[in-house]
């Protein structure tokens, strides 16, 4: 017998029959139980968090150093809103770092590259085979999650968990053995050296890379200054200047957007490399969504989070997406995939798909940008370039603060994030689960099953709608 479309297995309403307010309270909680549930899964040491449980097309049961920070710092904001119970999750997942830090890789050791290897087995051994490496977004996103521990820690912690932040977290040491300045060193001396994308796929000078670097060395910067490492400090910091001064040479003005990826370098000898002999991937729009998750995960005080170039930017994508997928004919608002000419459908190369994670990161980028305008008390001055993005509310290239014009963009804004919103809703499974990727033409999931950065992601978005 088949269940009728009214209600879930457990008795409550089917999700897809829910309205919308009902449906993100449900999201929410199905999330998180699918967050949690991989992190420290059975067959995997404490302090694992495995990208997914897949093991076989694709195996994903492994712990990336950038999926694992980015879902830590989910965790741990989480945790300093007031749920003390991921205190134990959180320090396991030091506890980890601190030993897969000190393996040696196919990069080297603590002190001599090791720190850009990309993913380890879930008893904390380093990835051995043939993978893009280096990473260097990985070792930042975690300064960026951990230095935010260290300073809760240095505010309101017991004696002892502050010398755990002097010792474990941040030692002060020329020759450091510590987590936190340990990436530090990686990240000051290696980000100017081409490496992978967060795809994985190509190698160069990366957007959402280097914004990361840049986070991570600036608010490392702060924390060492704090704790009387001065000399260092004032090198992190100098550094990520340096970083920063890179950035706007994304933008391109003729295309009217960031550009994911400039100074392309030889990519991989691989049979996962769709495009050997092409550096630049066969990406010739330059569109990613990696922008807008660069934004997201470490434009916290920059320009770049909510700017009118990112806005446009993912107004160009939007547009993309509507030609490539299927499932996008006759929608207004796109289904979201990595970027336009992508070919990995989950399992190897084909036809690509929408991914959640993407989906979702559009909403993020408009809530984010709707709370940054309702909160401001300056005019938003609209140029040409953001006129393609707010243009969509008002004809007004000035803007007041508090004025009905600017009501009118945030909540239009709102509307719109919700709009991508609805997509997770209207494809994700009624059980909760959400996979990497959903069908192009037919919405069922595809690729690695209960993926973990698609549950933090839908989180973070969510979070982001209520203003958080």
């Amino acid at each position: 017998m088949t269940r009728p479309l009214t209600t879930a297995a457990n008795g409550v309403p089917h999700p897809k029959k829910m309205n919308f307010e009902e449906w993100v309270k449900w999201r929410e909680e199905k999330s998180w139980k699918g967050l949690l549930a991989n992190i420290h899964p059975e067959g995997a040491v404490p302090g694992c968090v495995v990208a997914s449980p897949s093991k076989v097309k694709p195996d994903y049961w492994y712990q990336w150093t950038r999926d694992s920070a980015l879902v830590m710092k989910t965790v741990l904001d989480s945790y300093l809103k007031g749920r003390k119970e991921f205190r134990k999750l959180i320090d396991e997942y030091i506890d980890a770092t601190r030993i897969m830090q000190h393996k040696e890789t196919p990069l080297g050791g603590f002190a001599t590259g090791g720190l850009g290897e990309v993913k380890f087995h879930v008893n904390n051994e380093p990835f051995t085979g043939e993978w893009s490496r280096p990473q260097n977004d990985g070792p930042a996103l975690r300064v960026i999650t951990l230095s935010r521990f260290a300073n809760h820690l240095l505010d309101q912690g017991t004696d002892a968990e502050k010398e755990y932040v002097k010792t474990v977290l941040y030692d002060s040491k020329l020759n450091t053995q510590s987590v936190i300045k340990g990436d530090l060193e990686h990240v000051a001396k290696e980000w100017a050296t081409p490496g992978y994308d967060l795809w994985e796929e190509v190698r160069g000078s990366h957007f959402y890379t280097l914004l990361a670097i840049y986070q991570g060395l600036y608010q490392g910067g702060l924390l060492a200054s704090r704790l009387g490492d001065t000399v260092a400090a004032a090198r992190y910091i100098d550094e990520s200047s340096k970083v920063l001064a890179v950035l706007p040479s994304f933008w391109s003005p003729t295309k009217g957007i960031i550009r994911v990826t400039k100074d392309h370098g030889k990519g991989r000898e691989s049979v996962e490399n769709a495009h050997v002999g092409d550096d630049t991937y066969g990406k010739v729009s330059e569109l990613d969504a990696a922008v807008l998750l660069a934004t997201l995960h470490a434009g916290e005080g920059t320009e770049w989070l909510g700017s009118e170039k990112v806005l446009a930017t993912l107004e160009e994508l939007s547009k993309a997406m509507l030609a490539v997928y299927p499932l996008n004919k006759s929608r207004k608002v796109p289904c979201i995939g990595r970027y336009p000419e992508d070919e990995y459908d989950g399992t190897g190369l084909s036809l690509a798909h929408p991914w959640f994670l993407c989906t979702a990161s559009a909403a993020e980028v408009l809530y984010r940008s709707a709370s940054a305008l309702e909160k401001s008390t300056e005019e938003l001055v609209i140029t040409d370039v953001g006129k393609r993005h707010f243009g969509r509310w008002t004809t007004e290239s000035i803007v007041q603060p508090g004025s009905e014009e600017m009501s009118k963009i945030v909540q239009g804004q709102r509307e719109l994030g919700d709009q991508f919103l609805e997509i997770v809703k209207e494809f994700g499974p009624s059980d909760g689960s959400l996979h990497e990727q959903f069908d192009r033409v037919t919405g069922v999931g595809r690729g690695a099953r209960d993926l973990t950065w698609s549950y933090a992601a839908s989180i973070t978005a969510l979070e982001a709608r209520r203003g958080e």
